[in-house]
């Protein structure tokens, strides 16, 4: 059995849509953050680096795999159950827009967002904060109308039909409904956005999640 470690619209909602959309039994399994759970022993056991999201998925020979990283079990998912169609036919020149596009979040985006998030954490001096979640917010605004760009008309971000990536660009949207120019304020992505969640494994999941599409992203 599969077992997804997660938390409401945390990091690890881009591999609950792929769950749920691939439509094999799995567990959930809340970390409760609130509580500060993902520093408990027991998880710390799972993922060392004491964040969520924690996959534990049949492996070789009978043993449990254990991934960490969003991303990781995003790929691990869409390549342990390809035809879900999570991702472009391997080798495709969608395959590597594809996975173009999700380092660019996962390596790009989405550390200035948890910068902007977590400002304290990258200064010793509390008066810095401001500025520090200044410059993160000036950051987050390029690569959001980078993506943009990258959109254009497309339906969704690698072509007709919606991929891992488009998930994946979801949650990072919603992390920035805080700011004064969120995701959907650039270009076609605020309708772009709003397809997103009208797909059909990412309401069940919100659904799943407790979540309420309407205020999702702000």
């Amino acid at each position: 059995m599969i077992t997804l470690h997660y938390y409401p619209g945390n990091a690890s909602f881009a591999p609950h849509v792929c769950l749920t959309k691939i439509g094999v039994p799995f567990t959930l399994d809340l970390v409760d953050r609130q509580a500060e759970a993902q520093r408990s022993p027991g998880y710390t056991a799972l993922n060392p680096n004491q964040r969520i999201p924690t996959l534990i998925c049949p492996g070789d020979e009978g043993s449990d795999l254990v991934l960490w990283e969003a991303a990781a079990i995003c790929l691990h998912l869409a390549d342990l159950y390809s035809s879900a169609a999570l991702m472009p036919a391997p080798g495709s020149s969608a395959r590597g827009r594809a996975y173009k596009l999700l380092m660019f979040l996962t390596n790009t985006l989405q550390p200035e967002i948890l910068t902007y998030h977590y400002a304290d954490r990258h200064v010793t001096d509390p008066a810095a904060v401001p500025a520090v979640r200044a410059k993160a917010e000036e950051r987050i605004g390029r690569w959001l109308a980078v993506l943009a760009d990258e959109l254009g008309d497309r339906p969704f971000l690698v072509g007709d039909d919606p991929t891992l990536v488009d998930y994946y660009f979801l949650m990072n949207a919603r992390w920035t409904r805080k700011l004064a120019k969120k995701a959907g304020d650039y270009g076609q992505a605020g309708p772009y956005l709003d397809r997103v969640l009208a797909v059909s494994e990412v309401r069940r999941t919100l659904d799943a999640e407790g979540l309420d599409p309407d205020r999702f992203l702000g």
